[in-house]
């Protein structure tokens, strides 16, 4: 009986170690890939862009405000059907996010990023559909 629970105690040590090596194999990976997603994202939204030759004048810029506007809540609502449809996609697979709903979700962020940049004029650069989405 003695021997039963050494084996048992050593048995699940061994699970418990086995675990933490792969999670800590699979967190250096992980962070790996942060780091190159985080490059590509900061490379998107603050690289080269091409300013345009003449601002516009004010009521332009209002017209285009307003639109922009109108796309960001429109956005926003696209964002909370995309996460919450993220959400069931976890539950249903054992946490396992799907790859392309999460590309979707960093690339519309980027989209309000830039918007948020020309809506407070920090940027002249208009985002989607006036300019190349990236």
């Amino acid at each position: 009986m003695f021997a039963l629970r050494i084996f048992m105690l050593s048995w699940q040590f061994s699970r418990f170690a086995g675990r933490l090596y792969f999670q800590e194999l699979n967190h250096n990976a992980g962070n790996e890939i942060l780091v190159k997603n985080e490059a590509k994202i900061e490379g998107r939204l603050h690289g080269e862009q091409v300013e345009p030759e003449q601002p516009d004048n004010m009521f332009q810029r209002l017209i285009y405000m307003l639109l922009i506007a109108i796309m960001i809540s429109v956005a926003q609502t696209v964002l909370g059907v995309a996460t919450f449809v993220q959400f069931v996609v976890m539950l249903a697979s054992n946490k396992q996010p799907n790859e392309r709903l999460a590309d979707f979700g960093t690339d519309l962020g980027i989209w309000i990023a830039k918007a948020a940049r020309f809506q407070t004029a920090a940027s002249n650069v208009k985002p989607w559909p006036w300019t190349e989405l990236d």
